[in-house]
Order: structure tokens, then C-alpha cells, then sequence
């Protein structure tokens, strides 16, 4: 299982509001009015309001972009002589999946097939809900551990040993605020924002 499927799904299920904390630019398809991501390197929310401000598409281009572009740190190769401004000069057709939001997909006369085979085949690999579905039986591992979260009950004493034990002082220096972000979530990214702080001091 991929992690940033499992944020993906989870994202999709869980009530909001809900903050993914990734400096990985696919998860930045999770957005919605319930969901925004939050990269720390940049210290920077991402949700709809300034969705098309930080990548240069709307929301709903935002796979088709990537599909057309690649993704470097992925290796997945994009189609060739393909950036953002070529991009945006692409005709689009929409479509509405139940349930979902209105996504956009390149109109396939508007690209070589070489060009479109690489389109379909980068789409497949970097559509986040296509990979959480993938296998038949991931989905449902992923509801049985959300059944089982509910139950569960935090054990912070064996959390801190295990921060010491991995070296990670700005987790231990802090303990205090990481344990009340857990109680009061709106405090997560002041939180988060004092950690990175400190490792970096």
C-alpha cells in the first residue's frame, strides 16, 4: 500500500476539515472545500481559493496537467517539449463522475497517439483514486483499519520512548504541543510549523 493513497482515500472519507501535510505535489488532488495540504518547506495551505495561484491550473485540469507534464521525482516522463503554457493552450472535454467533481481530460485529437498513449499511461499512474482501487482488497483493508481506529485508544508514554529512540528532539523537546494537537486539532500546523523551527536551530 502507497502511502500517499492511503492519505488520498482517507481524505476522501474522513469528515472534514482535514489537512495533509506533504511536500508531494500529487496529493495536491485531494483538495476540496473539506481538505487542504499544507507543505511545510514552503509553509504554504493549498485549497480551492488559491488552488489555480500555486500550480497554474484550476482544480479540475490538475491530473491532466500532470499527466501531460510527468512528474521528475516520480520518473515518470511527461510528453516531450510539454510545460505549463502548451498546457494551457490544450482543448479539454469535461466529465462528471457520480459523485465526485467535474474533471477535465484532453480531447485526443488534440495530441499525436504516441503523445496520447503517454497521456493515458501517465494519467493511470498518478490518478490517486484509480491507485487506491487498484486491487480489490485495499480498499477494504483500509475501512477495517478506520473501524479499528476508532476503537483505539492513544498510548503517548510509548509514543515519546519511540520519538527518543529515533532521535527525533524536536518531537521530544515538544511533547507537550504535539500531545494537544491531538486533542485540538486547530492548533496541528502552529504546531508542525514549531517543530520544523526548532530541528532546523
Amino acid at each position: 500500500m502507497e502511502a500517499d493513497d492511503l492519505m488520498a482515500y482517507l481524505s476522501s472519507k474522513l469528515p472534514g476539515p482535514n489537512v495533509i501535510i506533504t511536500t508531494d505535489k500529487d496529493l495536491l488532488q485531494t483538495v476540496t472545500e473539506n481538505t487542504i495540504v499544507y507543505t511545510p518547506i514552503k509553509k504554504k495551505e493549498i485549497s480551492l481559493d488559491n488552488f489555480e495561484e500555486y500550480t497554474g491550473v484550476k482544480k479540475e485540469y490538475y491530473i491532466s496537467f500532470r499527466a501531460v507534464t510527468g512528474d521528475k521525482s516520480d520518473n515518470i516522463p511527461g510528453i516531450p517539449r510539454y510545460g505549463i503554457k502548451r498546457f494551457l493552450k490544450l482543448e479539454h472535454t469535461f466529465i462528471t463522475i457520480p459523485g465526485d467533481e467535474k474533471m477535465a481530460l484532453v480531447r485526443a485529437d488534440e495530441l499525436t497517439d504516441d503523445q496520447f498513449e503517454i497521456y493515458k499511461r501517465n494519467w493511470l499512474l498518478m490518478d490517486l483514486k484509480k491507485g487506491y482501487n487498484y486491487y480489490d482488497d485495499e480498499v477494504p483493508a483500509y475501512e477495517k483499519q478506520l473501524e479499528q481506529l476508532q476503537k483505539h485508544k492513544s498510548n503517548f508514554t510509548k509514543f515519546l520512548d519511540q520519538a527518543k529512540e529515533l532521535n527525533l528532539w524536536s518531537i521530544v523537546r515538544n511533547y507537550t504541543s504535539w500531545r494537544n494537537s491531538f486533542d485540538n486539532n486547530e492548533n496541528l500546523l502552529n504546531t508542525i510549523n514549531k517543530a520544523i523551527q526548532n530541528a532546523s536551530t
